[in-house]
């Protein structure tokens, strides 16, 4: 059994390279290569909330790679690639 969910969530962790615990600083890991994938991720783990499904935005929001925080900061962070 694999959780889409949380192996989405620990995907886009991977491509934002959050892994250094620097979410400030995101901008600075999304180049243009990884614009696309950030995107579809981001997608996917929309269609995963719709409906509303409530387990997978419980799993979205207490998942181990703090993907509520990743998700934040994608948002609120100037990209610039």
């Amino acid at each position: 059994n694999y959780n889409l969910v949380c192996e989405t969530l620990k995907f886009l962790d991977a491509v934002c390279g959050s892994q250094t615990g620097l979410l400030g600083l995101l901008g600075n890991y999304i180049n243009e290569d990884k614009v696309d994938l950030t995107n579809q991720a981001l997608i996917t783990l929309t269609e995963y909330c719709q409906g509303p499904c409530h387990d997978n935005q419980d799993a979205i929001v207490n998942h181990e790679s703090n993907g509520i925080d990743i998700i934040i900061a994608i948002v609120l962070n100037d990209m610039t690639p």
